[in-house]
């Protein structure tokens, strides 16, 4: 409705679904996030809350992120001889780029990385990093990968990753409500929400700007009728 799809679409009403939005991190069978570094952040919380359930992060490029992790620590340390990245060279020190990020979070290239390294550390991040390469995704209880990665795919429990914020929507300010960044957002955030089968687990992003999707289309709905 939202985009004015011409076909319509209703769920099955034989099979009740759930969307939980009061578990901030409960136990699930599939954690769908945004980027890449916000995969392997929501795994690390993951493993950090059930260290016994075997969690697996699946077509996410670790060995990429590793390496930008690594130049991020050598310009934090020293931002004249370890800016050879061609991303930071745009920047005249690590402060600089702290305040881009956080101004501009929708710039999947660097903001997501650098919130995972100032989240975690660099240490900590490459320590943890290699105990996921050694896990087989078939073999997992819980899967952690991109919405991208996860078209195609259904399981029973779904958590939606909290880095979908500034990129696939904006929250309200005093002057605007909450938007979507784009129509192919909108889509891809149809795709995402539609990977559970049985219950979507909405506590970990702002669960205000999905409430007010909800109540934006049926206002819609009620104007057209």
């Amino acid at each position: 409705n939202y985009l004015k799809a011409p076909q319509p679409l209703q769920g099955n009403e034989l099979k009740k679904g759930e969307i939980d939005f009061k578990d901030n991190l409960p136990v699930t069978d599939a954690i769908l996030c945004r980027t890449n570094a916000g995969a392997i952040s929501m795994a690390l919380d993951y493993v950090g809350k059930y260290p016994t359930k075997k969690t697996a992060l699946l077509n996410v490029n670790i060995a990429e992120i590793e390496e930008l992790l690594k130049d991020l620590e050598d310009f934090n340390k020293d931002c004249a001889t370890g800016s050879h990245h061609p991303i930071l060279k745009n920047f005249e020190n690590y402060s600089e780029l702290e305040v881009y990020c956080k101004n501009f979070p929708g710039d999947t290239n660097i903001a997501p990385t650098f919130r995972l390294y100032d989240k975690f550390g660099y240490s900590f991040l490459i320590d943890n990093l290699e105990s996921f390469k050694n896990i087989n995704p078939e073999h997992a209880e819980t899967i952690v990968t991109t919405a991208h990665r996860a078209k195609g795919q259904e399981w029973n429990r779904v958590l939606l990753g909290d880095d979908f914020e500034g990129i696939t929507y904006k929250l309200a300010t005093k002057d605007k409500s909450p938007e979507l960044c784009s129509d192919g957002e909108a889509r891809l955030l149809y795709v995402t929400v539609t990977r559970a089968k049985e219950i979507l687990q909405l506590g970990r992003i702002d669960d205000g700007f999905l409430r007010w999707l909800a109540t934006h289309v049926f206002e819609n709905d009620i104007e057209e009728a």
